[in-house]
C-alpha cells in the first residue's frame, strides 16, 4: 500500500499520532486527503459507528448481553426493517476487519442467548461466508450480468410495461427524487453509513422502480452503494444488491398481490 504524503500539514513532528489524533483533526485530516488525490466529499458518519476494534468489541459486548436473546422474534417478525433496535451494527467491523467472525461466534455462544436466537444470528453469520463464495466463484462478480439471467429477464419485462424515468447520479445522491420514502431512506444512508433504520431491499427496491433501464438502476444502487455504505467495497456489499435485484420480481408479484 502505497504511503500518504503528509507534506507540512502537521508543521513540526514534535508527537506521534494516533488514529485518535486523526479523528480530532478532521480538518487536517481532510487536507492530507485531498492532497493525495482521495476523495473527501463523503462527510462522517454521525452514528455508533465510531473507532476501530474496540468500538466493534463495544457494539459486540451491548449486542450479546442486551439484544440476543430476543434476535429470533426481532429477525422473523421484523426482517430488515428496525434491524438498528435489534441487530449487532457489526458489519462494518466484520467487513474492515477490526474484528473477526470467531470472536463474534464465541461471545455468541457463550452468552447463554436461547437457541432459536443464538442459530438465527448465526446463520446471518454464515450468509456472509457465502458471500464470498459466491463472489469467488463468479468471475464477473461486480457487474450486472452476475444477476441470474432468469431474473435479469423477469425484471426487463416488468420495467417494459413501466414509465419512462431517470434522474442523474447528483439527483440520486443528493436525495431529489419523486420519491418521499426513498428520499428519507437515501438522507438516513447518508447521515448514518447505512440503513439502519429502514429496509435496504426497499432502498434498492425503488432504484429498481423508478430507472426505466435495470441495467442502469444496478449502476446507480452499486455507486450508491460503495459510495456511502460503510459495509460496501466487498463480497458482502455486492451479494446483498444481487440478492435485492434477484428478489425483485417476487416483490413486484407481491405488491401486484395486494401482499406487500
Amino acid at each position: 500500500m502505497e504511503k500518504l504524503d503528509c507534506g507540512n500539514v502537521f508543521g513540526p513532528r514534535d508527537r506521534e499520532w494516533h488514529p485518535g489524533d486523526w479523528l480530532q483533526e478532521s480538518d487536517r485530516l481532510k487536507e492530507v486527503l485531498s492532497s493525495n488525490g482521495v476523495d473527501s466529499e463523503v462527510s462522517s458518519v454521525t452514528s455508533a459507528y465510531r473507532g476501530g476494534e474496540s468500538g466493534g468489541r463495544k457494539l459486540l459486548g451491548i449486542f450479546v448481553t442486551r439484544k440476543l436473546d430476543a434476535y429470533g422474534y426481532a429477525s422473523e417478525n421484523y426482517g430488515e426493517t428496525k434491524r438498528g433496535e435489534y441487530g449487532s451494527l457489526l458489519s462494518p467491523y466484520l467487513n474492515f476487519g477490526f474484528i473477526s467472525p470467531s470472536e463474534v461466534i464465541s461471545r455468541s455462544m457463550e452468552s447463554g442467548a436461547k437457541g432459536h436466537s443464538l442459530d438465527a444470528f448465526l446463520e446471518k453469520l454464515a450468509l456472509r461466508d457465502f458471500a464470498y463464495v459466491r463472489c469467488a466463484l463468479e468471475p464477473n462478480y461486480g457487474s450486472y450480468e452476475a444477476i441470474k439471467k432468469s431474473e435479469r429477464d423477469a425484471i426487463e419485462q416488468i420495467k417494459a410495461k413501466d414509465e419512462d424515468r431517470t434522474y442523474r447520479d447528483e439527483d440520486w445522491a443528493n436525495a431529489q427524487t419523486h420519491d418521499n420514502v426513498w428520499n428519507g431512506i437515501q438522507r438516513e444512508l447518508l447521515l448514518r453509513g447505512r440503513n439502519i433504520l429502514n429496509d435496504r431491499n426497499i432502498w434498492c427496491y425503488k432504484i429498481i422502480d423508478i430507472e426505466k433501464a435495470s441495467r442502469n438502476a444496478y449502476r446507480v444502487a452499486r455507486k450508491l452503494n460503495d459510495k456511502y455504505m460503510l459495509d460496501a467495497m466487498g463480497p458482502v456489499g455486492i451479494f446483498a444488491l444481487l440478492t435485492c435485484f434477484e428478489s425483485y420480481a417476487a416483490y413486484r408479484m407481491r405488491l401486484a398481490g395486494g401482499e406487500g
